[in-house]
């Protein structure tokens, strides 16, 4: 048994005893006292009502598998072909230069509450490999944490789930875009969020709120909520642009809503930023030369790559790397879409 652990070919979690006793052609006894020795090494965890578990990060790595980082995503590889993440890409050419092998796992199924069964698949028997967390909900990030490998979100972990993680700091980000909103007299203020948020907009939301609940000034505050269904974002959009006290700004931390949010807001008539300003909380090289006028914060992806690439070269070399997250705080690009708000909108306040 301890040598097929080791090898990879038992699967995780380990059948029941009478399977398992069945299938070794041994006694439950004699099963027992394998299970017992192969929990006070460390090889297993057992847990009383439960199958017990492998402790695949005790397994140790044969010399001719070389270290590989694997990017896992809940999406399908089409949906990103278009819209590279600028920190994988700066990370996969780091690894390179380093020999470190690279692979993606870029697979819609593992969305769902119970990701278990498809992140076994990927994970069994793979050895010395860094598994990075790329736009994970919680039920993924929850099954890396206990499953005893080496892994961290390249985000910002949810609260109870114990991964290294390494992001940009999207509190700060939003207590300052608050500020920088409020600054230039702005008083009806839109967030979009999306409907099924990752711990960064949960962050950069809560910064937002924080600022304004200071007391430092009061202004309305619509949520916007944003989910694949573009023509119901497009209507929730046009409704709004018709009330009275609308918003005369607009805030979010993902590039595709902003962008998104101006084609639907032009189409209805409405002028950016004359009508409506916007603050993006997130930033790309691409749109940064297309499109400089957008108010922005822009992160230095070279150096969250690179430190990205550290935190897996720590964890595939068995060394230890603190829980608390490793964060940056970009540098904020004004653009002539933070603007004063018009008049009608002073007026309606």
């Amino acid at each position: 048994m301890r040598e097929a652990i080791r090898q990879g070919t038992l699967s995780d979690p380990l059948p029941g005893e009478h399977q398992l006793a069945r299938q070794l052609g041994i006694s439950r006894s004699s099963l027992r006292t394998a299970m017992a020795q192969l929990g006070a090494e460390g090889l297993i965890t057992r847990v009383n009502g439960r199958r017990a578990r492998l402790n695949l990060s005790r397994r140790p790595v044969p010399a001719n598998v070389p270290p590989t980082v694997c990017v896992v995503c809940p999406v399908s590889r089409e949906i990103l072909i278009h819209n590279p993440h600028p920190i994988v890409m700066e990370m996969h050419a780091n690894c390179a230069t380093k020999g470190i092998a690279w692979e993606e796992a870029f697979d819609a199924r593992f969305d769902g509450p119970h990701p278990g069964r498809y992140l076994r698949e990927i994970v069994a028997g793979r050895r010395n490999v860094c598994w990075i967390l790329l736009a994970c909900p919680a039920p993924i990030q929850r099954w890396f944490a206990q499953a005893g490998v080496p892994a961290f979100v390249l985000g910002s972990c949810l609260p109870g789930v114990e991964l290294p993680s390494i992001d940009v700091d999207y509190r700060a980000v939003g207590w300052h875009a608050a500020g920088t909103i409020i600054k230039h007299g702005h008083l009806h203020v839109g967030l979009l969020q999306p409907r099924r948020p990752l711990a960064g907009d949960l962050a950069a939301h809560e910064g937002f709120l924080s600022y304004v609940a200071s007391g430092l000034s009061r202004i309305s505050i619509t949520t916007i909520l944003v989910d694949a269904n573009r023509s119901a974002f497009r209507a929730r959009l046009e409704r709004l642009a018709k009330t009275a006290r609308r918003p005369t700004a607009l805030f979010s931390i993902r590039l595709a809503y902003i962008l998104s949010g101006m084609f639907h807001l032009l189409q209805s008539g409405l002028r950016i930023p004359a009508d409506i300003s916007m603050v993006l909380g997130d930033s790309h090289s691409l749109i940064e030369t297309a499109l400089p006028e957008i108010t922005r914060y822009r992160d230095v992806n070279l150096s969250h790559a690179d430190r990205a690439v550290r935190i897996a070269q720590a964890l595939l070399a068995g060394h230890h790397v603190p829980l608390k997250p490793s964060l940056f705080i970009p540098t904020f690009i004004a653009g002539s879409t933070l603007g004063a708000p018009p008049e009608a909108g002073r007026e309606s306040s």
